[in-house]
């Protein structure tokens, strides 16, 4: 068991003096008062899931683990959200409080019932895009490629939220969900695109760029801009390991430039800049006309 509570510690033979020691070694984590974890956290996203079971345990019966915890839970994208509040949702009546670390939110009316304790993906991922479209949506996409969720569980749990303040952003989700979005980048790309009236195709595989793949499958693209013949791709921070792979990109692009196409580099710092997706968008449009 990863999470133990103190009467757990107890029943184990242990006593404070033992678990000093093992918290002083980094063999054991205090999440908080009365929880430890028998481990150490892998990293923060870890350090948050520990402390998350700790206040399910805690509050067992009465709230499940909900949120952006819950998709740390789950294992899906929270894209800069804020990981140093656990948030629970209540099952029972009770007011939305902030007790230290730790929000508890109403409860809510559940089409889909948690998971052991979390929320179902698709709750969760309604609940962020009250205050965050973007993650939300990344969070969507990820889900229902890993098969976690269909759209249709968001078309079920879409009325609870629409009558809430963040309803404009529920029915964007529930309508822009796209599992062919393969990062949170890509996601947060195509938002950007959509947002700018850009006319795109996710996932576009290059006419006779087979000659230079494996097996002539072919260069696939993130996006293409319809009538356009300009393509645009998601750079993550950590895409080029080596000098070899940098060689090769640059060598794909030079193909994709051979066959008349226009390459437009997306990084995270433009997805940042309001507006500044849209400019490099446009900018190679006018260049491809």
């Amino acid at each position: 068991m990863d999470v133990v509570s103190w009467e757990e510690v107890q029943s184990r033979g242990l006593g404070a003096r033992d678990v000093r020691r093992l918290v002083a070694t980094g063999e054991w984590t205090r999440l908080r008062r009365g929880w430890f974890a028998t481990r150490a956290a892998a990293d923060d996203e870890d350090a948050h899931r520990l402390r998350a079971i700790a206040y399910k345990r805690e509050y067992a019966g009465r709230a499940v683990i909900s949120h952006v915890s819950a998709l740390v839970h789950w294992e899906l994208p929270t894209i800069d959200r804020d990981l140093s509040v656990v948030h629970l949702s209540r099952t029972v009546a009770g007011k939305s409080r902030r007790l230290g670390d730790l929000h508890l939110h109403v409860a809510l009316a559940r089409e889909l019932q948690p998971r052991d304790g979390v929320e179902h993906p698709a709750i969760a991922a309604l609940q962020v895009a009250q205050t965050d479209l973007p993650a939300a949506l990344a969070a969507a996409d990820a889900a229902w490629r890993r098969g976690l969720l269909r759209p249709d569980d968001l078309e079920l749990c879409a009325p609870a939220f629409l009558r809430r303040k963040g309803r404009v952003a529920t029915a964007q989700v529930v309508e822009q969900i796209d599992r062919r979005h393969e990062s949170p980048g890509e996601t947060l790309t195509a938002l950007q695109l959509r947002l700018a009236g850009v006319a795109y195709e996710p996932q576009f595989d290059v006419p006779d760029s087979g000659q230079w793949t494996p097996a002539g499958r072919g260069y696939r693209a993130d996006f293409r801009v319809i009538g356009h013949n300009v393509l645009i791709e998601f750079d993550g921070k950590v895409k080029y390991e080596n000098g070899d792979s940098v060689f090769q990109e640059k060598k794909r692009e030079d193909h994709l430039r051979s066959l008349g196409w226009i390459v437009v580099r997306v990084v995270w710092s433009d997805l940042k800049i309001p507006g500044r997706v849209a400019t490099l968008v446009r900018e190679a449009v006018a260049r491809a006309s």
